[in-house]
């Protein structure tokens, strides 16, 4: 028996891959979801450069952590934590607008500007779609 080598970059990134590519089977089942009820989608949405930064994004965060946990094996405990308090840090459910100026983080403000392009491209899709 002969030993494969496997670059070690190869399991988070297959671990990003895969999540990104559900996500692009579950944006696709949104769209026909959202056309049945009534919604107006442009399918360009799809194509948007938004996604490829977000997958960028994860790629980095993910090798980080990976070696991060390396060293640090309780790691993995505290980032389901950290990740699931993100819900409610990042203004996603609620306005910026409603986060005092001295609570603005860096970390929080640039996922939440990750979120906005995002919002925006939607907005700018749907009206030159509806007009």
């Amino acid at each position: 028996m002969k030993k494969v080598y496997i670059p070690k970059i190869f399991f988070p990134l297959v671990a990003v891959s895969t999540e990104a590519i559900n996500f692009c089977l579950s944006l696709v089942s949104m769209m026909f979801l959202a056309l049945f009820v009534g919604l107006h989608f442009h399918p360009t949405l799809l194509l948007c450069l938004c996604y490829r930064s977000y997958f960028l994004f994860h790629i980095g965060i993910v090798l980080a952590l990976a070696i991060a946990t390396v060293y640090f094996r309780d790691l993995t405990h505290l980032v389901r934590v950290v990740l699931a308090s993100f819900f409610y840090l990042i203004p996603i459910v609620y306005p910026m607008s409603a986060v005092p100026e001295n609570m603005h983080f860096i970390s929080v403000e640039s996922i939440h500007l990750f979120h906005q392009s995002l919002q925006t491209t939607h907005f700018l899709w749907t009206s030159s779609y509806s007009s």
